[in-house]
Parts: structure tokens; C-alpha cells; sequence
């Protein structure tokens, strides 16, 4: 589902994120509301790098079930290019979701840098120290060693008298961590 991000549920005897049963529960619901047939519309990226098929979903009635996903607090939104057409709808749904404390709102799953202990997806808070632009991307450096890289493609809607603009204040990403060296370090 282009733009939807929903906690993980428990695998390999692991427990699930909070609110992950929740939210499959709410989508068989929502499936469920439109006697299982849905709309879809394939995004202008139509695959991801597993091979799975990118795609607005919508109900019976027209709703998009991301943005319904999101205003419930049942996901949060990944807006990766190209397939932005929806951000604008759903960043309002995500955004009245978090003012209202639903979900996984309730709770700010907010982490500044520093937090971080395990690797994947996690919304992250630091202040800029420095950024960089290469072969490899747009590189930012958050105060505690924490390097997010935006990879080249996704350049459009990232310059870099932006990133100038940014450097000392805060910013809030959406990132998957990755382990950086032999060592296990984030």
C-alpha cells in the first residue's frame, strides 16, 4: 500500500510492534466493508525491490484505505518518489491522527538518536550537524552519530541550499536503520 508503513507483527517467536494486530484487523475489516473487492491504482513505480506490486487501495465507495489507515493511527506514512500523487492526503490524515493521540500516537514513537538500539524502520528526531552531496546521495549527519543517506534518485524534492537552511535545527525523518559495520553498530 503506497505511503502506508504499519507496525510489524511478531515473527519467529519475536512478539509484534504495538498496534500491528490492530491495524491487519482494521484492513480485513475495511477489505471486509467492500465484500473484498477493492480498487486499485498502480503507482508510476509499480514494483518494490521484492517484487511486490505498489498501489493505492481504495473501499467500495471510493475511500483511499491508506489515508483511512493513517487517520486512525494504524501506520504511519513512507512517501517515497515517485509514487507521491496521495502525500498531501495523507500527511493531513497522519497529521490528525497524531494531534487526536490515536494508534501509534498515543504514545510518541518518536526517538531521538540517541534511542536508537535496534535496526529498522523507526521515526527519527536530531539536529543537523552537517550534510554532504555525492555519487552515493545526500548524506546528514544528526548530532549522535546518527548518518541518514538520501539515496540519488530521490533528489527532486531534496537541495542542498535546503539542507544548508537545516543545519542546528531539528528535523523529524522516516528511516530504516541499517547496520553500518562488522562491529553491529546503527
Amino acid at each position: 500500500m503506497i505511503g502506508l508503513n504499519t507496525p510489524e507483527l511478531g515473527k519467529k517467536g519475536r512478539s509484534g510492534e504495538p498496534f500491528a494486530v490492530s491495524a491487519r484487523k482494521r484492513l480485513e475489516a475495511l477489505v471486509a466493508a467492500s465484500d473484498g473487492r477493492l480498487g486499485l491504482l498502480v503507482g508510476q513505480e509499480s514494483k518494490d525491490r521484492y517484487g511486490r506490486t505498489l498501489a493505492h487501495f481504495y473501499s467500495s465507495n471510493g475511500a483511499n484505505l491508506e489515508a483511512q489507515m493513517l487517520a486512525e493511527g494504524l501506520g504511519y506514512l513512507v512517501a517515497v518518489a515517485p509514487n507521491v500523487d496521495l502525500i498531501s492526503c495523507q500527511q493531513a490524515a497522519e497529521r490528525s491522527a497524531r494531534r487526536a493521540g490515536l494508534g501509534i500516537w498515543r504514545q510518541s514513537p518518536v526517538l531521538k538518536t540517541e534511542q536508537i538500539t535496534a535496526c529498522g524502520f523507526a521515526v527519527v528526531s536530531g539536529r543537523v550537524s552537517r550534510g554532504q552531496c555525492n555519487r552515493g546521495g545526500v548524506w546528514i549527519d544528526l548530532q549522535g552519530s546518527f548518518v541518514l543517506r538520501v539515496a540519488p534518485n530521490q533528489f527532486n524534492p531534496f537541495d542542498l541550499p535546503t539542507l544548508k537552511r537545516r543545519q542546528g535545527k531539528w528535523i523529524e525523518v522516516r528511516s530504516r536503520e541499517l547496520e553500518r559495520s562488522r562491529q553491529g553498530h546503527l
